[in-house]
């Protein structure tokens, strides 16, 4: 059974939920959802965030994930930079996601010749135990 593509996730919805004082809490939809490894990775990602130069205040608040819903709490002041941000995150995930999706499809590809080539040489040597 072959499976389906891999297909980049993107951001499909952004929503503030919450103000609580100059806290913000937002949620972004992801779609398609995501596999939970690709969760992970988004989570790798956002715990090493770099603020952006010109913007050093600017930092996500322990990003969570789940089901493709990410829930995060920024100050107010950040609004207009949070969905490029998460867009970056986004993107580098994607990037990671697929770069490992790559290499795991080589390996498979390196092993199943592996696989071939050795099924080859016990065909050959049983020709040549079969003539002897």
């Amino acid at each position: 059974m072959q499976t389906a593509p891999w297909v980049p996730l993107i951001i499909s919805e952004a929503k503030v939920i919450d103000i609580d004082g100059d806290q913000v809490t937002l949620r972004f939809r992801l779609a398609p959802t995501p596999d939970p490894e690709w969760e992970e990775l988004f989570e790798k990602a956002a715990s090493h965030l770099v603020p952006h130069p010109g913007r050093p205040e600017f930092t996500f608040t322990s990003p969570a994930i789940i089901a493709g819903i990410v829930t995060c709490r920024i100050p107010e002041r950040d609004i207009p930079g949070a969905r490029l941000q998460m867009r970056e995150l986004v993107d580098e995930t994607n990037r990671h996601f697929a770069a490992i999706l790559h290499e795991r499809a080589a390996l498979a590809a390196y092993q199943l010749e592996r696989a071939r080539q050795r099924r080859r040489a016990i065909a050959e040597a049983q020709r040549l135990l079969d003539l002897g």
